[in-house]
């Protein structure tokens, strides 16, 4: 299947984009984590599907002050979101391959670090919300959305199939749990449950994921060290914490437009505007996936071959460049209908938001691409500055465009801050590829 993908591809596409990044990605041993990427893709196709319909009824069935309210809830737990884990996540992968012989020991640790850090987390979302000027109906759903927090530590087991080309188990747990998911939220529809319904699903779909993931590693014959070794848990925060201060920064400028835009202009231009940006991020986990799945392979180049290291990485963000290109034009032009027709005339004020969000991907596209060269080069402060920046740029920018242009100006502080961390990072990969090649 993948042969006949890549025949029709290099058919179909350009000679220069072939030649440029399609030829390398597909060469030899890559070839086994594109096959390992079919599944996610697969499994994130189907997600995609399922999650667009159902979640455009939930914005009609909702409208959007209540939309806005059940996404103000997200965004803002979602600022929490880098204590949960404390970074672990970027540098686990890694650390998986490079230490074979220690996995056990390190997921251990992995496991301790996600529960100690996810009760902090729970902790810190619900103690700033107490001092909100929300309704008491508002912070009593930011707890119960908060305690999907003590179900992240089942990410490890995630980050294990991946490392170890085994995507196909995950992706069964994804296509299973989400079809339970949404077969809940339409049980939801039917008998007119409100915002409380939709948000304990999150701790439902978090529920089972994380056990049945937990199941199938056991099945593989893998097993935890779960004793509490709390050097291995040090040498493991120490490593993270410059991607800790990076997924600060990212959980920042991902999710403070719609938490200002809920204390400044109100819930219902936060559930308008939360259409543009769920429409555009609908997208943004083809990079992400691709990235990584072909981290491994990243990784092992950089131990047998220089040049195959680079031209890789370079491969991989000319085929982000193209692909978010090639997904942003005709989303551009169909806009109109796609939101009319999708989300109804209530939410019409989208449109352009969308628009120019959508210009966004680029960066985002890339992005992945450009993390994953960071980490395998231990160049943490760069991506953390790069993320500081984008983070600090898009704040001041909300701060200045959304009372003068509304949720248009948010859009607009959006993609300029999106932009500058991946223009940063591009520079600093050039540079280092010319001083090597």
């Amino acid at each position: 299947m993948l042969d006949k993908i890549i025949t029709a591809l290099h058919s179909l596409l350009p000679n220069f984009i072939t030649e440029r990044f399609l030829t390398s990605i597909t060469r030899g041993g890559f070839k086994k984590y594109l096959k390992n990427t079919g599944w996610m893709f697969f499994a994130r196709i189907f997600l995609m599907g399922t999650n667009f319909f159902v979640a455009a009824y939930l914005a009609r069935y909702l409208e959007p002050t209540d939309f806005g309210t059940y996404n103000y809830i997200i965004s803002f737990v979602g600022l929490f979101s880098f204590i949960a884990g404390l970074g672990i996540d970027a540098i686990l992968s890694r650390e998986l391959l490079l230490y074979k012989e220690k996995r056990s020991e390190i997921l251990g640790a992995a496991f301790y670090i996600y529960i100690t850090s996810a009760l902090l987390a729970l902790i810190a979302s619900n103690t700033v919300a107490f001092f909100t000027d929300t309704s008491l109906e508002t912070k009593f759903l930011i707890f119960i959305f908060s305690l999907t927090f003590l179900f992240q530590s089942s990410g490890i087991f995630n980050v294990y199939f991946q490392s170890f080309v085994q995507a196909k188990k995950n992706a069964i747990i994804q296509i299973i749990t989400n079809i339970i998911s949404s077969l809940l939220k339409i049980i939801g529809f039917v008998t007119g449950q409100g915002i409380l319904w939709f948000i304990v699903l999150f701790i439902v779909e978090a529920t089972i994921n994380a056990l049945w993931a937990f199941s199938l590693f056991k099945k593989m014959g893998e097993k935890i060290n779960w004793t509490i070794n709390t050097m291995m848990m040090k040498e493991l925060v120490r490593k993270a914490f410059p991607f800790m201060l990076t997924i600060v920064a990212a959980s920042i400028y991902l999710k403070i437009d719609q938490v200002m835009i809920a204390h400044i202009l109100g819930v219902k231009e936060t559930g308008i505007y939360s259409v543009a940006v769920r429409l555009a991020e609908t997208w943004y986990f083809i990079p992400s996936l691709i990235c990584a799945s072909l981290f491994p392979a990243i990784v092992n180049a950089k131990t047998t071959d220089i040049k195959t290291y680079y031209s890789r990485i370079r491969s991989l963000i000319t085929l982000m460049i193209v692909s978010a290109i090639l997904l942003a034009v005709p989303l551009f032009i169909f806009t109109p209908y796609i939101i009319t027709y999708l989300y109804g005339p209530l939410y019409e004020g989208a449109i352009i938001p969308f628009q120019i969000y959508i210009w966004s991907s680029i960066s985002i596209f890339i992005m992945p691409a450009l993390a994953a060269y960071m980490t395998t080069e231990n160049l943490g402060k760069p991506l953390l500055m790069s993320t500081v920046y984008g983070a600090i740029a898009n704040v001041f920018l909300n701060i200045i465009l959304i009372p003068q242009y509304g949720i248009i100006g948010s859009a607009l502080a959006t993609f300029i801050s999106y932009t500058i961390p991946a223009t940063y990072l591009y520079i600093i990969f050039t540079r280092q590829e010319q001083k090597i090649l």
